[in-house]
């Protein structure tokens, strides 16, 4: 499937972002086809999860990305840092520090809100090492839930300078200036703690393919209808007579014409190059590991023969019309003509095989897997799944 670098950790189990698994539900619809472009209309998605501080701060929320393993031939659009604040045991109304810190009461040192302040370690061309701010959020002091920062900055820096990356710090402030540092003011789920699973922190980055090509978002042309309404059947059995080749057995004209008619279908149903199912589990083939949507698809196969002559339905090349033609007239010819054929022309003149089912139009599969322990993509993946079968 093109996907490489992938660690296999058999009997381990990785939960993927929250995010990340919203933004695949959200973009596909119940076939797992796209539905809606991504944002940005990024080609991939990629989740860089924290891997731990890389620098000594006083603030308790340090995080480190290792964004080493980036995509080849891609360039980041867009980065963002997500990050999940827990509910608070005192934001209920019964409790006593609710009510202490109620703002209904002539509390002038309370405030509503605290700060949030984002900084990327910068290193100068002497080595010395300094905080750069990249944004500042105000916050409810009772909110909780996701909180989004946009770090473009930040990953640019890592891409542009030779230095090395050393994360971000995120410090919270009170109203006045002064530093919340304790973790049960802030409760800011960390990657290490016992309830992170998808609620733990990630770097998202959204990128497109470099060069670009053609957007794949389009629209699908549906046929003209004066095709849909003609059947190519017709015309092709006059010319080739095949309709003088059926006689209904003397027998039959004492069936019912309902059940000569089923009879008829039963046993002459051409059997066409078609698209048919073919689900696939790959649950059972051990790779839910590190695929993580979707579990189940119907990749399609295509089965059938590409009977003489060729129809519009069926797909075809020009090359497979000449085959179809040829092989056709061989098998046509006398057995005496074919040898005295052979003869003169000194080449043999066995009769090539009939074109082939196989696939005529595919298209691509977005699929969210892990690569590696520490990175989660989402893109699509292209040739996935049957849409149409032809004769080639």
């Amino acid at each position: 499937m093109g996907v490489e670098g992938v660690v296999l950790e058999l009997g381990q189990w990785r939960t993927p972002p929250d995010f990340m698994m919203r933004l695949y539900k959200s973009t596909t619809d119940e076939n797992g086809r796209s539905s809606v472009p991504p944002p940005f209309y990024a080609d991939s998605v990629l989740a860089f999860l924290d891997e731990g501080p890389k620098y000594d701060s006083v603030s308790p929320y340090a995080y480190f990305f290792n964004i080493t393993p980036f995509p080849q031939n891609t360039v980041p659009t867009q980065a963002e840092l997500h990050l999940y604040r827990e509910v608070q045991i005192d934001i209920e109304l019964g409790s006593s520090d609710f009510k202490s810190h109620s703002p209904h009461r002539r509390d002038t040192k309370y405030c509503s809100f605290i700060f949030l302040k984002l900084y990327f370690v910068k290193t100068d061309a002497e080595g010395k090492e300094s905080l750069e701010l990249i944004e500042i959020k105000r916050m409810f002091r009772h909110f909780y839930g996701w909180i989004v920062f946009n770090v473009n900055e930040a990953l640019n820096y890592w891409f542009q300078s030779n230095q090395n990356n050393k994360g971000l710090i995120l410090k919270v402030t009170n109203c006045d200036g002064t530093p919340i540092r304790g973790r049960d003011e802030v409760n800011f789920i960390q990657r290490n703690n016992s309830n992170a699973g998808r609620f733990q922190p990630s770097l998202i980055v959204y990128c497109r393919a470099w060069p670009p090509c053609t957007s794949r978002y389009h629209t699908v042309q549906t046929k003209a209808k004066e095709f849909a309404l003609n059947d190519p059947w017709h015309y092709n059995r006059v010319y080739m007579q095949d309709y003088l080749q059926f006689k209904p057995s003397p027998t039959s004209q004492f069936l019912k014409r309902s059940k000569r008619n089923n009879v008829h279908l039963k046993r002459n149903r051409p059997r066409h190059c078609r698209r048919r199912k073919m689900i696939v589990d790959f649950s059972k083939l051990n790779m839910t590991d590190w695929i993580i949507a979707p579990v189940v698809i119907d990749a399609g196969v295509c089965v059938g023969t590409c009977s003489f002559p060729l129809g519009i339905e069926s797909n075809h090349t020009n090359h497979a019309v000449i085959q179809s033609v040829w092989s056709r007239y061989l098998r046509s010819m006398d057995p005496f003509d074919q040898i005295s054929a052979n003869t003169q022309s000194k080449r043999s003149m066995t009769p090539p095989p009939l074109p082939c089912c196989v696939p005529h139009e595919l298209y691509e599969l977005p699929m969210l897997f892990f690569q590696g322990d520490n990175q989660v993509v989402l893109n699509h993946r292209p040739d996935m799944i049957v849409q149409s079968c032809g004769c080639k």
